[in-house]
């Protein structure tokens, strides 16, 4: 595979994330469950950004 198959591939499952982090928060829970989900969907955004960056930068 390569890197920009494997990049859009990636990209994809961020989107798929995204996309389904957003429908979690807007599901009407409490402030402390919604502020849990929020602190847990940014981390996670951010981890798998970061999966992205190293997997990417090992292919250079």
């Amino acid at each position: 595979m390569d890197k920009k198959a494997l990049s859009n591939d990636l990209d994809k499952a961020l989107s798929k994330f995204n996309h389904q982090f957003e429908q979690l928060q807007n599901r009407g829970y409490s402030e402390d469950v919604q502020c849990a989900i929020n602190e847990l969907g940014t981390i996670t955004q951010e981890a798998l950004n970061g999966f992205k960056k190293a997997i990417l930068s090992n292919l250079d």
